[in-house]
């Protein structure tokens, strides 16, 4: 499956990345700073995508270009709700419907704070 993960530089997109790889998928990550996969370097099914998910056009290019089956939306809190109806208005202006997962926001930084707390 190929998933377009926004945010894929952060510290839970980057987490969603490698989680993503570790099952097989090839993973778009999406993001104006993507720091966070330095240590991914020679992965053949990451794709790094720089983009900024508030610049309509750069969400309608990545989501051409990759055709995602999913999007998993990590970007930063103050973005989700823009970025989400982005992401929509791009797959519709495409005419294709990917599934959507949105992850950004307190609780999702909560959940894997204490994931990582209880590893």
């Amino acid at each position: 499956m190929r998933v377009l993960v926004t945010g894929g530089g952060g510290f839970l997109g980057a987490a969603t990345v490698r989680t993503l790889l570790a099952r097989g998928d090839t993973a778009v990550a999406f993001d104006t700073r993507l720091a966070g996969l330095a240590d991914r370097g020679g992965e053949p099914r990451l794709v790094r995508a720089p983009g900024d998910i508030t610049d309509m056009a750069n969400v309608v290019q990545a989501m051409m270009a990759y055709r995602p089956d999913a999007v998993v939306h990590c970007d930063r809190v103050e973005l989700v709700r823009k970025g989400a109806l982005d992401l929509s208005r791009a797959a519709a202006e495409l005419g294709w419907k990917p599934r959507y997962d949105i992850r950004a926001g307190l609780a999702a930084y909560v959940d894997a704070a204490r994931k990582a707390i209880r590893n």
